[in-house]
């Protein structure tokens, strides 16, 4: 019989924690933590301690945890969709700029949407919609975003600030594993040991520079390292300052289209309540004229009768 590992373990864990509602999330995880410290295997007594050590989602993160469960076709299309926003700004291609903030608005309404349908929360407080909202822009805004929602363990929202966002570094599970860390020797370790390997070789011929010829060599290394690192940010700037433009360009035509839907749904509106009561006052008169040529027959009979 196959043992199942300390790391199977958690993982089993954390796929039913992340996705029961947080309020019942404190309950199961104390159950799972006693069921597997209970156990005779000694892999599920390792991963005790890392499963008591798992945090409670906020309700946005854990709507949002939902999400990508149930469709794992979302955190790609917001993934693709942040590359074509990348591409387009590094281009400078306003009109794309526009075309795709579209878009974007469509796609993060659409799974907000798609996110309290699945969690069954038919009518979201403001707040909480706002945290789901800011943390799918986020993810369009920053890959990393993107890569810990798709793993469906978020811990709390993310914070999207137009362009790029600013939110606490850790959103995701991280799962502890002692043994991991145990058998995998750091990364300063292996360097020095790579250092130590690897002795360089000098050529009997090669004579050595001058101090003076040293210092002139690190300053003009200097001086072109910030060169390019202004020329850099130049760019940089001119590149952000351009996506903002497209954006408010984007937001401000977007404002107007709906402005303008919003007075036609007006105008038709009264179009149809004039409509409705000239068709009620042509009834009307209809009728006034049925009657009226009712009594013209009548009078024209009775004068007829007179004259005979």
């Amino acid at each position: 019989m196959t043992l199942v590992s300390a790391d199977d373990v958690v993982q089993e864990a954390i796929e039913e924690l992340y996705s029961v509602d947080p309020d019942d999330f404190m309950q199961r995880r104390s159950a799972l933590a006693a069921q597997a410290r209970s156990s005779d295997n000694d892999n599920d007594k390792a991963a005790a301690k890392d499963i008591a050590g798992l945090r409670k989602p906020t309700r946005s993160a854990y709507a949002l945890n939902l999400l990508v469960r149930s469709d794992p076709e979302a955190a790609p299309r917001l993934a693709e969709l942040g590359d074509a926003l990348r591409a387009a700004q590094e281009a400078l291609d306003g009109a794309r700029m526009r075309e795709l903030s579209t878009l974007r608005r469509g796609l993060i309404e659409e799974l907000a949407d798609q996110a309290f349908q699945v969690t069954g929360q038919r009518s979201p407080a403001p707040g909480l919609r706002e945290e789901v909202v800011s943390t799918l822009n986020a993810a369009v805004a920053d890959q990393s975003v993107v890569e810990q929602l798709r793993s469906g363990t978020l811990l709390r929202p993310a914070r999207w600030d137009g362009f790029g966002f600013a939110s606490p570094p850790e959103l995701s599970v991280v799962r502890p594993s002692s043994a991991r860390q145990r058998a995998e020797p750091s990364t300063a370790a292996k360097a020095g040991k790579a250092g130590k390997a690897a002795k360089p070789t000098r050529p009997g011929t090669a004579s050595k520079p001058t101090e003076a010829q040293m210092r002139a060599a690190q300053a003009a290394a200097r001086a072109q390292a910030k060169a390019e690192a202004k020329a850099e940010e130049q760019r940089r700037r001119q590149v952000l300052a351009e996506a903002t433009r497209a954006v408010k360009e984007a937001d401000s035509a977007l404002a107007k289209a709906v402005r303008a839907e919003e007075e036609q749904q007006t105008r038709v509106r009264h179009l149809h309540e004039q409509l409705t009561d000239s068709r009620r006052r042509l009834d009307e008169i209809r009728i006034d004229l049925r009657r009226a040529e009712n009594r013209h027959r009548k009078a024209q009979q009775a004068l007829d009768r007179q004259q005979q």
